[in-house]
């Protein structure tokens, strides 16, 4: 039986048009997905469990991307939060240059000597990478959470 998220997802797929192929192979997709809404499949096994070429599956990664809360079916953490700010229209943003480039750099603890050491490498004020990095915190790092029953959160 679907979850929650997979149902919403689910209603929302039935909304969009495809073709046959790219739409079962996103509704393959929706059910493979985490509680938080992630991909836990890698790319080629979708494409085999689906029966479906590596160009429709991904077409169908993109179709389950598109869906709301934006940043579900991202495979990992750098992936969901860059779909959020693309989905926000941030993608010439600090905010989206830091994850892109420096997503390791965020797992760590954020001293003023990493916050420099990443504004010297974007050429920008640390004071900046600082306020970007509050906007990230902003993000959300686990998409399918409000779905999920009060223990998973």
């Amino acid at each position: 039986m679907p979850s929650l998220l997979q149902q919403f997802l689910l209603n929302q797929l039935g909304q969009i048009k495809a073709h046959a192929k790219e739409w079962h192979a996103a509704e393959f997709i929706i059910l493979q997905l985490d509680e938080y809404g992630y991909l836990t499949l890698g790319f080629k096994e979708l494409a085999e469990k689906t029966g479906c070429d590596l160009e429709t599956t991904a077409e169908a990664i993109r179709i389950v991307q598109s869906l709301n809360p934006a940043g579900v079916g991202a495979r990992d953490l750098r992936e969901c939060l860059l779909l959020q700010l693309t989905r926000l229209k941030k993608t010439d943003s600090l905010e989206y240059r830091i994850i892109h480039d420096h997503m390791k750099e965020l797992g760590r603890k954020h001293t003023l000597r990493l916050l420099m050491d990443i504004a010297n490498a974007l050429g920008v004020e640390h004071r900046e990478v600082m306020r970007a990095v509050g906007r990230i915190k902003n993000l959300h790092p686990r998409p399918g959470r409000g779905f999920s029953s009060p223990e998973l959160n």
